[in-house]
């Protein structure tokens, strides 16, 4: 299961109220109806404050992240930080409700970040203190690779039995964070997530692993064994030979 969220220290300095904060998360136009609704459902959840941090500014205030589709910011629930996706004033996505529901069902097995709140306008999730996969890999040596790489195959092979395909993990480079101090990664952005009888998350991330040159380089691997589990996992017939060949196959790129 997902663990409690922890409370966040956090300068009362970087405290704003949302009201005042419309110019970030309501990029790029803040006196939309749209923002209106936004704010107002995000006060009924109890989230009053922006919180001015983050690596990307949007008009003078920093955020997490930013898509075509939706601003990512941290805000504060009582005395928590928690991570606030919002959809864009003017975005083609109309609703955020399939997002919500599929890391629902990914965090009850610690495979993403737990929602706590969500709308059709926005989802607040668990905050994590964290660095992308791509980045984490630069700065780690082999032990510390090695084990965000069996706890990511084995959360990859989770989602192939709740039958979710993520559908982004073939570039696993941001669409995997790794949380400092625990070293734990989650799998984020479901938006593109879909339910599916046969999904591919597994094979998908191995590949985009292989693509990312610093792992390729600090893990000693034989690729063409690794194509041949893979197609072994696509050939197996039930869940005990699927189990089987990923236990061969996290072994094989992520030793103990």
């Amino acid at each position: 299961m997902a663990r409690e969220i922890r409370d966040k220290k956090t300068s009362v300095d970087e405290l704003i109220p949302i009201e005042r904060a419309r110019d970030a998360i309501c990029y790029p136009d803040p006196m939309s109806e749209t923002c209106d609704k936004l704010i107002k459902a995000l006060v009924r959840s109890g989230i009053m404050y922006f919180v001015n941090k983050g690596p990307i500014t949007i008009n003078r205030y920093k955020v997490l992240g930013k898509g075509w589709a939706s601003i990512v910011f941290l805000a504060r629930i009582g005395n928590r930080d928690v991570a606030v996706k919002a959809l864009r004033p003017g975005s083609r996505r109309h609703t955020l409700l399939h997002e919500a529901a599929m890391l629902l069902a990914a965090s009850r097995l610690d495979i993403s970040p737990r929602p706590y709140y969500y709308d059709h306008l926005f989802i607040a999730m668990q905050y994590l203190d964290s660095i992308p996969l791509i980045n984490y890999a630069k700065q780690a040596n082999l032990l510390e690779l090695r084990y965000v790489l069996r706890r990511l195959l084995t959360k990859a092979y989770l989602l192939d039995l709740i039958g979710i395909s993520h559908n982004e993990l073939a570039r696993p480079h941001n669409q995997v964070l790794v949380e400092k101090g625990t070293s734990e990664p989650y799998i984020i952005d479901f938006e593109a997530a879909t339910i599916s009888t046969n999904p591919s998350n597994l094979t998908q991330l191995v590949g985009g692993i292989l693509r990312i040159r610093k792992i390729r380089e600090t893990i000693d691997i034989d690729v063409s064994e690794i194509r041949e589990l893979l197609r072994g996992y696509k050939l197996a017939k039930n869940t005990e030979q699927r189990t089987e060949v990923v236990n061969i196959l996290i072994n094989r790129i992520a030793p103990l």
